[in-house]
């Protein structure tokens, strides 16, 4: 019985599939029966019109011989008609018939016109024939256009196009009847794949079961893994912590001196005039300028690793922009050049291929190529470093290869790892172990990949490769497009790109900092406060407004001219705007009227007293820092964007400050939070006792961010212009939003 209900179940099973495969050969017998009636009318046409041409030119003979072909439609129209019941060889007669009829219209009226009738010969044999009947039609009809053409005076000039139309024809009746074809055999394979796939779901039937108690088993374990994994992820919060706080300090440490390089810097290449010269030599600006840029990039670099410890999924923003990787690398190799000068040892650099502009982050790849020339450097003792750019398919391989002590393969796979280190430096420099596992970071974050070689062996050294993917518009232009063309267009869209405008209004000064970082990639950012925004847009008319404020902030009268002008309004309601949260109120958030964070430039310091003070007279600076105090009186003492030329005076102590208050008092002050001899957050605690944000302004100066969190932290956005906005930028913004938030 049970024998019975198995055979029962599997008949039941194969039914639909057996169902279909007689429904698709009932729909292959409709179509050929519509395909005969068709040939057997086209012959019954054929044979009227051969009779027509036979009747008219009758009276003619020296015309041409007809009556043949026309006998020959006759002959193939009767066999055909008295066939249509096998439907098959009726098919197959009257093709095989009108085969011989052109054959005979060749032989008994020679010429081009009769040859070229195999093509259409070719075009009805392709609806129903194989790929292997097709050509093998096709190669005797060749036979017989070359047999025939032999009868012919000029014979090479008829078979030549003959042949032409004849090849043309077949390959386009291929090309056309193969989805036709392919559908049918697709048809057949699916339906025998179906069976046996359902063979298989009952051998996984079985299986399922098995599985599902190892299933149970698996629950079980990982039930009592369940607390253990609680345990460790508490641990790992606690770490995060840890290193948060540590990133935090170390910034602190890192930017104090940064500030001075920096700031110095900057007006030494700037204002020269602050020291009473006219202009700095060539060769001594440029150094400056060279410092300058070194610390930025430095800067960069610091705030980065700020945002790396503070996003919980330690995921880093790069800043892309279309350059040249040879110009990255050629300025990595001349930034290193002199160390390996000092040390006797040469610096090469070699390009193989055409390297188009790439999509990358100029500082993290110039940082991963400098963590590889360091390293390089260090572990060499003779010979030199070689640094190759090469383009492969649709990625481009840098590699670094020394000549240095090599690594051996027992260590090779731990070379990426944090804090891993191998073997003594030449010059006994002292390492982190971080360089290379933060430059593989940032070339995984491009979508690349990095490895190293190494024979292990004195003198032939190791090389470090990474790849760096190149942009789908690089590959297509190199491929697909003329290169002057997408050379001439890819420059265009730059230009354009470059040449938008973005204005960013705010009257955090580390918003505007953070901001202008951020958004650099999507134009040229301008910035203002609130009070000069209309100001500001009326003069340069941006393509877009980005407003990081409190909603309170922004009047209705103000909105409304900001949609109205034409630009795209971003709105963003900050979170620590004008509504902070209790525990930043009790950091004094609402008694600070602005916030600098270190390193600042001449430019930031002055955009800073011009929103918060802008006809100030007298100046009072809070700073221990003799140094930083200079700088002060240095970028401000000349500054022609001040209109009231204000006088600086600063204070060192503390305890001070209270009484020079008392005897004069100045318009703003700059205040330092990290004094000697007491906090600034109790020295600004003490000045709110007397004087209000309105009657005294306080702007922060501190290498610390603003209350040891992100400055872009926002509740609310919003997106209007006056314009409608069209359907694609619509479905973009969205894509790129659920992008965002859905991450």
């Amino acid at each position: 019985m049970t024998e019975l209900n198995a055979a029962d179940a599997i008949r039941a099973e194969r039914e639909p599939l057996l169902t279909f495969e007689r429904l698709l050969e009932v729909e292959q017998g409709n179509v050929q029966e519509h395909y005969q009636r068709f040939l057997l009318a086209l012959l019954a046409v054929l044979s009227w019109i051969a009779a027509l041409r036979w009747t008219v030119t009758n009276s003619e003979p020296a015309v041409g011989v007809y009556w043949p072909t026309l006998f020959g439609l006759l002959v193939t129209l009767g066999i055909s008609w008295t066939l249509r019941a096998r439907v098959r060889l009726s098919i197959a007669v009257a093709l095989i018939g009108l085969a011989g009829c052109v054959a005979l219209e060749g032989w008994f009226n020679p010429g081009l016109l009769s040859l070229l009738l195999f093509a259409p010969w070719i075009v009805l044999v392709s609806a129903v024939a194989s790929t292997a009947v097709l050509a093998g039609g096709a190669l005797g009809c060749a036979v017989l256009i070359v047999l025939l053409a032999i009868r012919l005076p000029d014979a090479s000039s008829v078979v030549f196009p003959a042949g032409l139309s004849l090849f043309t024809v077949t390959i386009a009746a291929w090309i056309a009847s193969r989805p036709i074809f392919d559908s049918l055999a697709m048809a057949l394979y699916s339906a025998s794949d179906a069976m046996r796939a359902r063979d298989e779901l009952r051998d996984q039937r079985r299986q399922l079961a098995h599985t599902v108690k190892m299933l149970d088993e698996a629950l079980y374990r990982q039930s009592r893994l369940s607390t253990s994994l609680i345990l460790a992820r508490q641990q790992a919060e606690e770490a995060r912590q840890l290193k948060v706080r540590f990133a935090n300090m170390l910034s602190h440490e890192i930017r104090t001196p940064l500030n001075i390089i920096i700031s110095f810097s900057e007006v030494m290449a700037n204002a020269p005039e602050v020291y009473g010269l006219h202009e700095w030599p060539a060769s001594l600006r440029a150094d400056v300028n060279e410092i300058y840029r070194a610390g930025k990039h430095l800067l960069g670099l610091i705030n980065d690793v700020l945002e790396l410890a503070q996003i919980e999924a330690n995921r880093v923003i790069l800043k892309k922009e279309r350059v040249s990787l040879i110009e990255v690398v050629e300025q990595a190799v001349a930034l290193t050049h002199g160390w390996f000068d000092h040390a006797g040892l040469y610096l090469k650099m070699e390009t193989e291929g055409d390297i188009p502009l790439m999509l990358i982050d100029r500082v993290r790849i110039r940082q991963v190529l400098l963590n590889l020339l360091s390293n390089a450097r260090h572990y060499t003792a003779q010979g030199g470093v070689t640094v190759r750019v090469a383009r492969l398919e649709d990625e481009v391989v840098v590699s670094v290869r020394d000549t240095g002590i090599g690594i051996s393969k027992d260590n090779l796979h731990r070379l990426f790892e944090e804090f891993a280190r191998f073997g003594e430096t030449i010059d006994d420099a002292a390492s982190s172990g971080l360089g290379l596992a933060i430059s593989r970071l940032f070339i995984q974050l491009h979508g690349g990949r990095m490895w190293a070689e190494s024979a292990g062996v004195p003198g032939l050294g190791t090389t470090v490769f990474f790849t760096l993917p190149l942009t789908p518009a690089a590959v297509l232009t190199d491929v697909n497009q003329p290169e002057r063309d997408a050379e001439y267009w890819q420059s265009r869209y730059d230009r354009a790109r470059a040449e938008r405008l973005v204005l960013v209004v705010a009257d955090d000064p580390t918003v505007v900092q953070v901001a202008a970082r951020l958004l650099g990639n999507h134009g040229r950012v301008i910035t203002s406060s609130l009070a000069g925004a209309l100001d500001v847009l009326n003069q340069h008319q941006p393509d877009a407004v980005v407003v990081l404020a409190d909603k309170r902030a922004l009047s209705d009268q103000m909105t409304d001219a900001l949609r109205q002008s034409g630009a795209a309004l971003i709105f963003c309601a900050l979170e620590g705007a004008g509504s902070s949260t209790q525990s930043k109120d009790a950091l004094g958030a609402p008694n600070i009227n602005g916030w600098l964070v270190k390193p600042i430039t001449r430019d930031d310091l002055t955009a800073a007293l011009l929103s918060v003070a802008p006809h100030a007279r007298l100046i009072m600076s809070i700073e221990d820092d003799a140094q930083m105090a200079r700088f002060y009186e240095l970028a401000l003492g000349r500054d022609s964007r001040l209109p009231n030329s204000p006088r600086l005076i600063n204070v060192s102590r503390a305890a001070d400050v209270m009484a020079l208050l008392q005897e004069c008092m100045p318009d703003v002050i700059l205040l330092d939070l990290n004094l000697g001899d007491a906090s600034g957050w109790d020295v600004l605690a003490e000045i709110r006792r007397h004087w209000s944000n309105r009657e005294l302004p306080v702007i922060v100066v501190t290498a610390m961010d603003r209350f040891g969190a992100p400055a872009l932290q926002s509740y609310e956005m919003r997106i209007s212009r006056a314009a409608t906005f069209t359907q694609r930028e619509t479905v973009l913004c969205l894509q790129n939003i659920l992008e965002a938030v859905l991450e």
